[in-house]
């Protein structure tokens, strides 16, 4: 009798361990990189970066810029639009700038893209809004041509960087391993 139950105890404490290390199989193989949540995320994120214009790329004001020097009279309705995307975008330089992104991107972000979104946003705030409220359109026509800023500014995210897709590789790789020999040592404690 003592032996039955034992033996009943034993293989119900089997039992639960197997359903367990199962479940947790079955959790950590949804939540890994590459699942299906990953999955899910990695595709909302695409959705996301193909129909909405990233803040820090500058194409969206340019936009408006462009808009505001063809209709002068739509200034009011577009300078709001301007100032929350001028906003937007200083948010996310902010961000980027306390980011832990890697050194090289991060110093080509700063050093190249930043600089030349700033210029773009000094031509707009100093001297091309102001020039459209004094009715200059001249002014404002040469302030608009001076938007080399912004073609300087749209090549920049577009150059290649190198090493940075082929550097991603082998640290997915050595997490992957890394989970596989952590799983494999959890195993290694089940009875």
């Amino acid at each position: 009798m003592i032996r039955q139950t034992v033996r009943r105890g034993g293989t119900f404490v089997i039992c639960a361990l197997l359903a367990l290390s199962a479940f947790a199989a079955f959790g950590m193989s949804q939540i890994r990189l590459g699942g299906p949540l990953h999955e899910r995320q990695k595709l909302t994120g695409e959705y996301l970066a193909d129909i909405l214009p990233p803040p820090q790329y500058v194409i969206e004001p340019m936009l408006e810029v462009t808009r505001i020097v063809q209709d002068p009279a739509s200034l009011d309705l577009r300078r709001h639009r301007l100032a929350e995307l001028e906003r937007v975008y200083h948010d996310r330089s902010r961000y980027w700038a306390a980011s832990e992104l890697d050194g090289d991107l991060k110093q080509r972000h700063e050093k190249d893209a930043m600089m030349q979104a700033d210029h773009f946003w000094q031509l707009v705030d100093t001297e091309l809004l102001p020039a459209v409220e004094r009715g200059d359109m001249e002014a404002a026509a040469r302030v608009y041509r001076k938007a080399d800023a912004f073609l300087m500014h749209i090549a920049l995210p577009s150059r290649p960087c190198p090493r940075k897709a082929s550097a991603a590789t082998p640290l997915l790789k050595r997490k992957h391993w890394e989970r596989c020999r952590l799983s494999l040592a959890c195993l290694a404690w089940l009875p």
